[in-house]
Parts: C-alpha cells; sequence; structure tokens
C-alpha cells in the first residue's frame, strides 16, 4: 500500500485517478444479490492502490474531502453504467462531512 502525499492527491484527483469496485449486496430473505455497493480506492501515478482510509484522511488533512468524494461518485457511477450490474440496485458512499460544508450540486 502507498501513502498518498498532498501533491499525489491532487495528481490523483486531477486524473481522475480512482479505481471502482462493486461488492455485491445480498437479501437473505430473497437468497439472491439485489445491488452492489461501489468500493473506491485511489490509484498512484506509479499504479499502486490507495486505501481509503489513507486517501480521504490525506483529504480531510488537505482540505480536499469534497473534491474527492465527488469524484469517487462520479467515477462509481461511470463505470456503473459500463458494468453488467445495472439490473441491481447501486449503493453509494458519501462522506458525511461534506453535509456539514454546506456544498450542494452533484
Amino acid at each position: 500500500m502507498l501513502n498518498v502525499e498532498q501533491s499525489n492527491l491532487q495528481w490523483l484527483i486531477d486524473n481522475k485517478s480512482i479505481v471502482t469496485y462493486f461488492q455485491p449486496i445480498v437479501s437473505v430473505k430473497k437468497q439472491a444479490i439485489i445491488g452492489v455497493e461501489a468500493l473506491s480506492r485511489g490509484l498512484s501515478n506509479t499504479g499502486e492502490l490507495i486505501m481509503p482510509q489513507e486517501l480521504f484522511s490525506k483529504a480531510v488533512e488537505s482540505n480536499k474531502i469534497v473534491d474527492l468524494d465527488r469524484l469517487c461518485r462520479e467515477v462509481s457511477l461511470e463505470n456503473y453504467k459500463k458494468s453488467s450490474n445495472q439490473d441491481c440496485f447501486l449503493f453509494l458512499n458519501l462522506d458525511s462531512s461534506i453535509i456539514d460544508k454546506g456544498v450542494v450540486g452533484s
């Protein structure tokens, strides 16, 4: 795992360097997959994965949390449209701290 520095974080945001993984959400009652949760990982300029804890911690420190959170959702939606999961619900996460920042829009 890579330690993300502020300059690397800005590069990641500017280049939309986010990888999306879709984790199945299973209904016990239906015994079927009913949706997928979009999980984001950063991808450094050297091709190494950056885990969410490190990525979002650095974004908070650098006052880039709104930009990173918005980017993760944007990339997740783009990847969902290209996936074969479109007959399932899509579960998106967001950093609740951005609500306190009065962010409006996407």
